[in-house]
């Protein structure tokens, strides 16, 4: 009886998210974004303050960009050193491999466990997913991107959501001198991805030591 229910429960899920209209889907998102800016606020070691909000820019919103992705978990997770713009190494555990269809084809993403974090309460299904594709340095951030997924709350149905309308700029964007890491290669995409936060409107900063 409880499997039955279960199932139910995971069916009934997949037909909300299918059901959600575009007007409810982008009341999500602008929620969504609110809370990301106020969380700048929130951060003693944020690069913004609250009149640099306004700053912040963010493409139109598109439902078709929350993509529904069917994902590997590697059989062997590899602990690789990730580069970051300061010149420092962040390790970090290759995790699972996205495919995700986009465009009338599809699209790759792997996705890393912050190797820090990533046995502490809250945050053991956290993948991070960092990529670059044909908008940097025009429209959105020349560093690239990142996305996070909940491995838990964000699979419906057997399928990952990689949600692009939440595509957010490292905090290198803002500032110098913080550890932001570089998206591997085989993230770079060689399409152009028009969705979550553009090139930042204010002026970089130079952080204070």
């Amino acid at each position: 009886m409880n499997k039955f229910l279960s199932l139910l429960l995971i069916f009934g899920i997949a037909l909300n998210l299918q059901a959600q209209s575009k007007e409810e889907y982008t009341q999500e998102i602008l929620k969504h974004r609110d809370h990301y800016k106020m969380d700048f606020l929130k951060d003693s070691n944020s690069p913004l303050k609250a009149g640099d909000l306004e700053n912040i820019a963010f493409y139109g919103i598109n439902k078709d960009l929350c993509l529904k992705c069917s994902y590997e978990i590697l059989e062997k997770p590899t602990m690789i050193k990730m580069p970051t713009y300061s010149g420092k190494e962040k390790t970090f555990q290759k995790y699972a491999k996205l495919s995700c269809p986009l465009y009338d084809g599809t699209i790759y993403f792997y996705g890393y466990k912050n190797t820090r974090t990533m046995n502490m309460p809250g945050f053991k299904d956290q993948l991070f997913v960092p990529f670059k594709d044909n908008t940097n340095g025009d429209s959105t951030y020349g560093g690239g991107r990142y996305v996070d997924i909940d491995m838990k709350n964000d699979n419906i149905n057997g399928k990952i959501i990689l949600d692009l309308n939440k595509a957010y700029n490292p905090w290198c964007c803002y500032s110098d001198g913080y550890n932001c890491p570089i998206p591997p290669s085989e993230n770079n995409q060689t399409i152009t991805i028009r969705a979550g936060e553009k090139m930042y409107k204010g002026e970089h900063k130079v952080r204070k030591k």
